[in-house]
């Protein structure tokens, strides 16, 4: 998985997507979506103004993380415990996981959601699943995790029809 930094290197130095577009001629689009990580791509040239605007390397702009994942399936087991099935691939393999996620919107306005992995009880295809999402998970850079974790909670908020207008306070015990 390849992600934009950009976002968290512009936050580092506290310049504003309005004043690296007017100092490099980049436009204000191209810059908003390789912030969001929407791009579909990057012309060497617009790499290369933004690298020595920020006077970064190419391997500064982006993280890898050897993983692709997909959110296959939000399966909603009961008014507060969902069951979020992932794909996740690696070099090595493709495999599906599962991450329990307990929610409890009972006050006004926010969103407790705790995510935890499925008790395996012996079972080796639950242990070897839980084995796959904690490498997957603990081993992503800090912006592609937190990409991730936000991403999976909108997708959450979207299946139970809940407008992202609330507060959502967020435990992944994993």
């Amino acid at each position: 998985m390849l992600f934009i930094n950009l976002k968290v290197l512009l936050a580092e130095r506290n310049i504003r997507i309005t004043q690296l577009s007017k100092d490099t001629g980049i436009s204000r689009t191209t810059i908003t979506a390789l912030c969001n990580n929407t791009s579909q791509g990057i012309q060497f040239d617009t790499l290369n103004k933004i690298c020595n605007y920020l006077r970064i390397t190419p391997q500064d702009f982006f993280l890898y993380a050897p993983y692709d994942y997909w959110l296959a399936s939000i399966d909603l087991s009961g008014k507060n415990i969902c069951v979020c099935e992932f794909e996740i691939v690696s070099a090595a393999k493709r495999q599906r996981t599962y991450v329990m996620a307990n929610i409890d919107h009972s006050e006004k306005g926010t969103i407790y959601i705790g995510f935890s992995l499925p008790e395996p009880e012996g079972d080796e295809d639950t242990i070897n699943e839980n084995t796959t999402f904690e490498n997957f998970y603990n081993n992503l850079p800090i912006p592609i995790k937190t990409e991730f974790e936000n991403k999976t909670i909108a997708e959450i908020l979207i299946k139970l029809g809940i407008s992202h207008d609330v507060q959502v306070v967020d435990q992944w015990a994993i």
